[in-house]
C-alpha cells in the first residue's frame, strides 16, 4: 500500500468489512444521527428566525 492509500483507509473511505458492530447497526445509528442534527437545526434555524424578525424594523438611522 501506498501512504496515500494507507491515508485514505485510516479516514473510513476504504470500507466497512471489519466493524466491531453489524452493519445494520451502523447504519441505523447513521440515520439516527442525521435525523437527530437536522431536528436541531430545523429548532435553531426556527428560533433564529423569529429573533430576526422581531428586530426587523428597530435600526437606528443618522
Amino acid at each position: 500500500m501506498t501512504p496515500a492509500s494507507t491515508a485514505l483507509l485510516a479516514h473510513g473511505l476504504g470500507g466497512s468489512t471489519d466493524l466491531p458492530i453489524p452493519y445494520t447497526y451502523a447504519l441505523i445509528g447513521a440515520a439516527w444521527t442525521l435525523t437527530f442534527t437536522f431536528a436541531v437545526v430545523a429548532l435553531a434555524w426556527r428560533q433564529l428566525g423569529s429573533i430576526r424578525t422581531s428586530r426587523v424594523g428597530h435600526c437606528r438611522r443618522g
